[in-house]
């Protein structure tokens, strides 16, 4: 199972390493990809110069094995149709600009064949509703 792991579980990851080796004993060997995205959002919240080069050590078998989702100029037209139709739906313009990465990943993982394992259950199952994301809980 080709699998994306979303800010929100790589950060538990990092915080709890015991949280990843359960995840992994129950994920069944995935292949595990990352999304530049979600690299933007953890570099964005490397705080200390060893933060950030633990995260470059951690990036560095994705980028080996290009095990990368790269939003492409489609991705970001259908992120854009997406926030449109939630707006539609009502979704206010606070709640849009704090999910736009959260549809940018979701449109780029569902165009990648990949499932986004993210424990926002609420933005991914209204998302869902306007693309076809596959995405799961960490079941940790």
């Amino acid at each position: 199972m080709k699998l994306l792991l979303d800010t929100n579980v790589l950060i538990d990851f990092f915080r709890n390493p015991r949280a990843r080796q359960e995840f992994d004993a129950r994920a069944h060997r995935p292949l595990l990809f990352i999304s530049s995205v979600v690299v933007l959002e953890l570099f964005a919240g490397c705080r200390t110069s060893r933060h950030e080069k633990e995260l470059k050590s951690f990036l560095k078998p994705f980028e080996t094995a290009e095990r990368l989702i790269v939003p492409d100029h489609a991705c970001f037209k259908e992120a854009g149709r997406v926030l449109a139709e939630l707006a539609r739906d009502g979704v206010g313009r606070d709640h849009l600009l704090r999910i736009a990465n959260d549809v940018l990943i979701a449109v780029s993982a569902t165009r990648s064949g990949v499932t986004v394992v993210t424990a926002n259950s609420g933005d991914f199952g209204m998302i869902q509703r306007h693309t076809p994301v596959r995405w799961m809980l960490p079941a940790i």
